[in-house]
């Protein structure tokens, strides 16, 4: 061996220290690595991740990380309404609905029942929606979504005078929902023509 090599110079016990420390420091990155899988895959960062994807519209991105979230949690109200309601932003109804259901059983909050309802609204399901729409305005009155949702429904039911009266008390609200005049404009153009 050359006297010229740094090996040569360098003590045995500095190079077992050496060996020793990429041991451990590859430990070390393993673990961090592991911690850092779990914690990209926590429920909490699934949600977060998914509400992101929903903002820009891409809710077909958004239902897996939500699917795993829902299998994490299984008994999560609010992630299983938010997988529900991904799924109707998707035009998805059917898919949705067990996710409402299941949501509504595990807490009878007033957007569980909102949620179930615009699905069974978009299933055409006017009697369901008109009764869940009912039972979500009971616990938050005046709820303009539920409102505006709830005058759909009679609209479906070919109650137009009901539904009027449902999309005048949303706009009272506020501004209402996106279409909220709308619908109550061509409602009120029907009813005129009659």
């Amino acid at each position: 061996m050359s006297t010229n090599s740094p090996r040569a110079q360098t003590p045995s016990y500095v190079i077992s220290i050496l060996a020793l420390c990429s041991g451990t420091f590859a430990f070390l990155c393993l673990v961090v690595l592991i911690f850092a899988n779990v914690f990209l895959n926590s429920k909490a960062v699934l949600v977060h991740r998914a509400a992101s994807l929903q903002a820009m519209k891409r809710y077909g991105d958004a239902e897996p990380l939500l699917v795993a979230a829902v299998k994490q949690s299984p008994r999560d109200a609010e992630v299983a309404n938010n997988l529900a309601w991904t799924y109707y932003l998707d035009g998805k109804y059917s898919e949705g609905e067990p996710h409402a259901l299941h949501s509504v059983t595990l807490a009878r909050r007033y957007y569980n029942l909102d949620t179930l309802a615009h699905i069974e609204l978009g299933l055409k399901h006017y009697d369901a929606a008109v009764r869940d729409f009912k039972a979500a305005l009971t616990l938050q009155p005046n709820n303009t979504y539920s409102l505006d949702g709830l005058g759909q429904a009679y609209e479906g039911r070919g109650q137009p005078d009901k539904a009027l009266a449902e999309y005048r008390k949303a706009m009272q609200n506020g501004p209402g929902v996106e279409g909220t005049r709308e619908r109550m404009t061509s409602v009120e153009r029907r009813l005129k023509l009659h």
